[in-house]
């Protein structure tokens, strides 16, 4: 599971556009954060000043569990009325899916996940029959001017 952890004291929360992520072995990862989610982090974080854990678990000095992740996940399903079944990991797919249908390319897709190979990244994301069919042929390229000569 992802969490994001709070940076050094020394680093204030709202220094940079990219938020340091790491899954439960600690590999560092990127993730981009929009305008909009950082200001409601930087409200959060003046309201509140967490010591340790931006979203804390049982105690301030605990992480949130991946147990109360789930939860809230389920309770955020339930109550935006979607019915089909989800997890966690299953937004971290979906969120490779949007950017590469956003024209982000699977390099940079790859480095955001935080992917050694190129192939695992290619099983995270699906890609839409629209865009299948927007990509065309490299034969429409081409300009034939003049009439086919038949033999």
């Amino acid at each position: 599971f992802l969490m994001i952890r709070r940076p050094p004291r020394s680093t204030p929360l709202y220094s940079s556009a990219a938020s340091d992520v790491y899954k439960s072995q600690q590999k560092q990862r990127l993730a981009p954060l929009s305008p909009t989610l950082l200001d409601e982090l930087r409200a959060y974080y003046r309201a509140y000043r967490p010591p340790h854990y931006l979203f804390f678990g049982k105690s301030e000095t605990r992480k949130i569990s991946e147990r109360a992740l789930r939860y809230a996940a389920a309770d955020a399903r339930v109550q935006a009325g979607i019915q089909r079944h989800f997890t966690l990991h299953h937004l971290r797919a979906s969120f490779a899916t949007h950017l590469l249908e956003a024209g982000v390319d699977l390099r940079t897709i790859q480095v955001i996940l935080g992917h050694a190979h190129s192939s695992t990244t290619e099983r995270y994301v699906q890609v839409r029959a629209h865009l299948i069919s927007a990509a065309g042929s490299p034969l429409d390229l081409l300009n034939f001017s003049g009439p086919a000569t038949g033999a």
